[in-house]
């Protein structure tokens, strides 16, 4: 009997002195998420598929490049932009209905900035914040072969096909 009260005594006392360091990580981890900027998410994003990939040192050293080159970009894009809680909350709903409705690309991103009125500054950022994503993609597409683009999962943008002029349009002219 002495020995189970001194067994859940011990276990009593390491609960008590284990319980705030777990709390303690717990919160760090929490804070290092929350400090994160959503703009320079989409950088880990893709890194997180690229991860999978067996990537050579060179590729290495070029995305790390790519990396610390479109990173600030991205945060000071979005400091520029940054929309306020009403705004937050407009967007939010205006994306809902609109996915609701089946839009997708250009069509609900038009849908979204006809519900909530921004800024011409904001207007300017959220352009600036896209370009800059599609630049970063189009950076590591142009790192990776065709075999990893393939592995990762990663689609190409489609080319826009010039429409040809048929002859008799010409031929009339």
């Amino acid at each position: 009997m002495k020995r189970v009260v001194t067994v859940l005594a011990m276990m009593g006392v390491i609960a008590l002195v284990a319980a705030p360091a777990i709390t303690a990580e717990a919160e760090k981890k929490k804070k290092k998420k929350k400090n994160r900027n959503r703009a320079v998410r989409v950088v880990p994003r893709l890194d997180k598929r690229l991860a999978s990939l067996e990537l050579s040192d060179p590729q290495k050293a070029k995305l790390k490049e790519l990396r610390t080159s479109f990173g600030p970009k991205l945060t000071e894009a979005r400091k520029n932009g940054k929309l306020s809680k009403a705004q937050r909350k407009g967007r939010s709903e205006a994306q809902q209905k609109a996915k609701a409705e089946g839009k997708k690309g250009k069509a609900l991103r038009a849908a979204v900035a006809a519900a909530i009125s921004l800024t011409p500054e904001q207007q300017a950022a959220q352009v600036e914040i896209r370009k800059l994503q599609r630049d970063y993609r189009r950076g590591v597409m142009e790192i990776l072969t065709a075999e990893q683009i393939e592995k990762a999962g990663l689609k190409r943008a489609k080319k826009k096909k010039k429409k040809k002029k048929k002859k008799k349009d010409q031929a009339s002219t």
